[in-house]
């Protein structure tokens, strides 16, 4: 075979592949949320939801729900498991089995009213609890503010 007809070959072969191609998307009628996988569809869904949580006070026993590397987060009684999210869909759903399936975050949940305690981790046996985050921030700023004097 010559140079030639060695080029109208896969020339023809390509348009026979995108030919093909762009019948089988016309006809197969493939929608958008066809072939999006799932976890890509949840970037783009919008996730507004209502906390319900009735249990208003509690003391009974500290309950950790969720920890990161700087913080353990925690509610004042065993409640996770009796908190869930109300989606505008209609749909409700335990809140802990949500954060654990990473189908919301923390920082979600916290903007949309969760009231829980958080504890400052600062080593694998050691942890100091918020107020005392707080006077650790504070005397830091101070430090900054007083070497920005100087």
């Amino acid at each position: 075979m010559k140079a030639k007809e060695k080029f109208e070959v896969i020339f023809i072969c390509l348009l026979i592949l995108i030919g093909g191609g762009l019948l089988y998307i016309h006809f197969a009628d493939l929608g958008e949320e066809d072939y999006m996988p799932k976890n890509i569809k949840d970037i783009f869904k919008k996730q507004d939801y209502n906390i319900i949580d009735k249990i208003e006070e509690c003391n009974d026993s500290r309950e950790d729900f969720y920890s990161d590397e700087e913080y353990i987060y925690y509610f004042n009684c065993r409640k996770s498991n009796l908190i869930y999210l109300e989606y505008e869909d209609g749909t409700i759903k335990p809140m802990k089995e949500e954060l654990n399936n990473g189908n919301v975050s923390l920082e979600s949940l916290l903007n949309h009213g969760l009231k829980c305690e958080k504890e400052y981790v600062l080593n694998d046996n050691a942890t100091l609890n918020d107020n005392e985050t707080d006077v650790l921030e504070d005397s830091e700023d101070a430090q900054e503010n007083k070497t920005d004097e100087d």
